[in-house]
């Protein structure tokens, strides 16, 4: 039995794709991959057993992963537990990426995965994924979906500015973390709030959309809400020169839309600048002096 999966990839900016899970936004998976019959595994090294195979239809360089594990909560001791990651450009030769442990589902409504191999800009067509053990010696193995952050070919770099700030909002924050109930939840959109509401001067189109990455990820780095922020004149405070929303985390990092990445102003010189963060149910604050910006 061989399990492949083809995928057409679009090289528009930086890219989720991948999946065969039928409802991208479904938690509990109902048409989850399974195997119970051992087959020959592409890689030789490997012999015969459980294993599927992705083909991106053409090399991509590949980054970050997001993984569901068979999340149905009869057969969550049929999800994959240790596993070899192999890629390839060929399908015939095979590089080992390395051997993992995938986490176990939670089989709840609000399980979002966990964050995957990270394939570090790696040149890839095939990736091959086989299962040394589950997570109960079952006879069937499953997985529900893999989703791959293609990077593009070709990209142009970008002018702008990275902020990297921090922040805590007092209502939600205990034992040192925030709460992140609104995600889990499923009460967080995947569209920033603060254009639909009209609040705040912006001096942006606004309109950021979180990645599915940004919003699966759990622990201190999982989102607990969008936030506004403001780049205003080192010689004037009062004058705002730049707005976006962004998302920040449970330990209080503000991050860019995919979760993870400094928040990137385009088209903004390099400088110094008071920065200002607001919140539709906290009061701003802004730095007490100008902060330089690269």
């Amino acid at each position: 039995m061989k399990y492949t999966f083809s995928i057409i990839i679009l090289f528009q900016g930086i890219l989720m794709f991948a999946q065969n899970c039928t409802t991208a936004d479904a938690s509990i998976w109902q048409n989850t991959w399974s195997s119970c019959t051992p087959s020959t595994n592409p890689n030789s090294a490997h012999g015969s057993g459980h294993w599927i195979l992705y083909d991106l239809g053409e090399n991509a360089r590949l980054g970050k992963t997001q993984i569901w594990n068979t999340n149905e909560a009869s057969k969550l001791d049929e999800g994959f537990k240790e596993v070899y990651v192999d890629y390839s450009t060929n399908g015939t030769t095979w590089t080992r990426l390395g051997e993992y442990v995938f986490e176990q589902g939670t089989g709840v409504a609000t399980y979002g995965g966990f964050e995957g191999p990270n394939f570090q800009g790696k040149e890839v067509r095939y990736v091959l994924i086989t299962a040394k053990s589950n997570y109960g010696n079952a006879s069937c193995y499953g997985l529900c979906e893999v989703k791959f952050n293609a990077i593009p070919k070709q990209i142009q770099p970008k002018s702008g500015v990275a902020l990297k700030v921090k922040i805590l909002l007092q209502g939600t924050f205990q034992s040192g973390l925030m709460g992140n109930e609104l995600r889990t939840n499923q009460l967080l959109s995947y569209q920033e709030p603060y254009s639909a509401m009209g609040l705040y001067k912006a001096n942006s189109v606004g309109g950021e959309n979180a990645e599915s990455i940004a919003l699966g990820q759990s622990g201190q780095n999982a989102i607990v809400d969008w936030v506004f922020l403001e780049l205003r004149h080192q010689y004037n405070s009062k004058r705002i020169l730049a707005t976006r929303s962004a998302l920040v985390q449970r330990d209080g990092d503000v991050v860019d839309t995919d979760g993870s990445s400094p928040v990137f102003f385009e088209g903004i010189n390099e400088g110094d600048y008071y920065v200002a963060v607001r919140h539709r149910n906290h009061l701003g604050v802004m730095t007490s002096a100008p902060i330089r910006l690269e």
